[in-house]
């Protein structure tokens, strides 16, 4: 995958797009474009991830076994905004969180576990 970063080619789709309300003020109020963070997020802009989530990013985009693609982009006044595509094989099937940091859900919290789904009652809160 090309992930120069004068590239404006999309390297893949980002499915449904999900914003947190909590984001969605952070991003207005900054005055910065969610929708150009989104394209950052999608040409391979990945913002302020280190080598390994991009080795990661890279991974999943080539059919690996990683199933997330997350860029990190810092708005005008300081405030990190993540984005993070859950990238199944099937594109039908994706969706993008724009989030803050602190609402990002860990990857236990939703993807299968020994073959099944994870039930509200397997989660302890």
């Amino acid at each position: 995958m090309n992930t120069n970063k004068n590239s404006r080619k999309a390297l893949f789709a980002p499915g449904q797009i999900i914003y947190s309300s909590a984001c969605r003020t952070a991003i207005k109020e900054s005055g910065a474009s969610g929708l150009m963070l989104l394209c950052r997020h999608i040409t391979g802009r990945w913002g302020t991830i280190d080598a390994e989530q991009q080795a990661n990013n890279e991974a999943a985009m080539n059919g690996g076994l990683e199933r997330e693609i997350v860029s990190r982009h810092a708005l005008a006044d300081g405030i990190e905004i993540v984005l993070i595509t859950n990238y199944p094989q099937t594109p039908s099937l994706r969706w993008t969180e724009i989030c803050l940091p602190e609402e990002v859900i860990p990857e236990s919290d939703y993807r299968p576990q020994n073959g099944h789904l994870v039930e509200d009652d397997d989660v302890e809160l």
